[in-house]
């Protein structure tokens, strides 16, 4: 089964945030993580795995949240978060 996250408030999509910390941005990236980490969490700690397609995006949900943020709902989604590729690899 899919589950396709929606934000918890207001219509913007979802975002990493990578795109504000490459600008040097980091307080506005962190309002795009908040804003994830919120719809994420409850996946998450059920292990859900969240798989994305950009790769970038995936590695900023490993790398990049977990030095922002040191939660564990953060530490949750940077374990389960997942390339499609490594997600085909592990259910094969």
């Amino acid at each position: 089964r899919v589950h396709l996250p929606k934000a918890l408030s207001g219509s913007r999509p979802l975002c990493c945030g990578r795109t504000f910390l490459s600008a040097g941005l980091v307080d506005e990236a962190r309002v795009e993580l908040d804003r994830l980490v919120a719809a994420f969490a409850p996946f998450a700690a059920r292990g859900v795995p969240i798989v994305g397609l950009e790769p970038s995006c995936l590695l900023t949900l490993r790398d990049e949240l977990a030095s922002l943020r040191k939660d564990d709902d953060a530490k949750a989604i940077s374990a389960h978060a997942l390339t499609f590729e490594e997600f085909l690899v592990r259910e094969a």
